[in-house]
């Protein structure tokens, strides 16, 4: 089974046109859907919204992994893709495929420790090299840009004054890490994107939901079609 997820029912919105989905209902703080892909073989796809900031999303996430494990469904990867803001430089409609993740708002011993560093040394997650790696590739076929770099999440909107000591290049999210974090302590092979939908100096698109609605259905076709090769145990070669 591959899981899809999407923090908002927007963003998702785009990945429900693509494929014939089916509601399922809803899972906690978000709903979702399936559909069977034939592809040589019957593939399940499972997509859910999970809700916003990181205690919904980490909520949803697991109550979806806990039914698959109910279910007896393996997991051959998970995907979640979002929109976000620039950490720097990056510029509206650029695409993160993150190398990890991490919480840029956790601030354990105020100015003493790096932010989103546990005391324990953890915080920051990573995601799956080889499904990244293929997603990437299935983005070069389908002649989209993508660039690696880190997603750095917080329940915070981040002000542009806060913005120096955010890793970059890279994306800022409400969900990110808290879902990956998850996902990897299931043992469940992940992959992060993030479609910079907002700058400091940008500001964002005028009407964000026709800009999600004209950028994300190629991003999760070519998300789909990684997906599915990486689970059939297959690369892709650009």
């Amino acid at each position: 089974m591959i899981l899809l997820l999407s923090p908002l029912p927007m963003e998702l919105h785009p990945l429900l046109q693509l494929f014939p989905f089916q509601e399922t209902g809803n899972c906690l703080f978000g709903k979702g859907y399936r559909t069977i892909i034939s592809d040589n073989e019957h593939v399940l796809i499972e997509a859910y919204t999970t809700g916003m900031g990181k205690v919904r999303s980490v909520a949803t996430t697991v109550a979806i992994l806990e039914r698959s494990i109910a279910a007896k469904q393996k997991i051959d990867c998970a995907v979640l893709l979002g929109i976000g803001g620039a950490a720097d430089k990056e510029s509206i409609g650029d695409l993160l495929i993150a190398s990890d993740t991490l919480q840029w708002d956790l601030e354990v011993q105020p100015g003493r420790g790096k932010s989103g560093i546990y005391p324990d040394g953890g915080g920051i997650e990573y995601t799956d090299e080889r499904l990244s790696g293929v997603i990437h590739a299935a983005m070069a076929q389908a002649d989209l840009a993508a660039f690696s770099g880190t997603s750095c999440t917080g329940d915070r909107f981040l002000a542009s004054e806060r913005r120096d000591g955010i890793a970059s290049p890279g994306v800022i999210d409400m969900e990110s890490a808290a879902v990956l974090t998850v996902l990897n302590r299931y043992s469940v092979p992940s992959a992060v994107l993030r479609l910079v939908s907002d700058t400091v100096t940008q500001g964002r698109p005028k009407n964000l939901r026709n800009f999600i609605d004209d950028r994300l259905p190629n991003i999760w076709r070519a998300v789909v079609s990684g997906a599915l090769t990486f689970s059939q145990g297959d690369d892709i070669v650009p």
